[in-house]
């Protein structure tokens, strides 16, 4: 019947779907301190819960991605690691959480 298809696809897609993919753009690019790929961009750490609902594929780690956009989406958490030791390490920007950033953004 239609209105199970309406129900089931249509109304998640204009809603729960809009919403995070709003989430996601604040954290990815919203809110940062400059203007090179270092601090421009976030990588936002999340649970598993978050990482199930929100940013699957490790979408999270934005940063990595755009430093490395060759990387498959798998190896992203690996990257992350390995930027660790870096020296660049103190100039990227790092969010604990999405709360936090969007507490960042909504505070003014």
């Amino acid at each position: 019947h239609w209105s199970i298809y309406f129900l089931l696809w249509w109304i998640p897609a204009f809603t729960y779907y809009s919403l995070i993919v709003r989430i996601r753009n604040i954290a990815e690019h919203s809110v940062t301190p400059g203007e090179t790929n270092l601090n421009n961009t976030r990588t936002t750490k999340a649970s598993f819960l978050t990482r199930y609902l929100l940013v699957p594929h490790h979408v999270n780690f934005h940063l990595e991605h755009h430093l490395f956009t060759n990387c498959p989406w798998y190896n992203l958490p690996k990257v992350h690691e390995m930027l660790k030791g870096e020296p660049l390490r103190d100039k990227m920007c790092i969010e604990k959480s999405y709360f936090s950033v969007l507490r960042k953004a909504t505070s003014g």
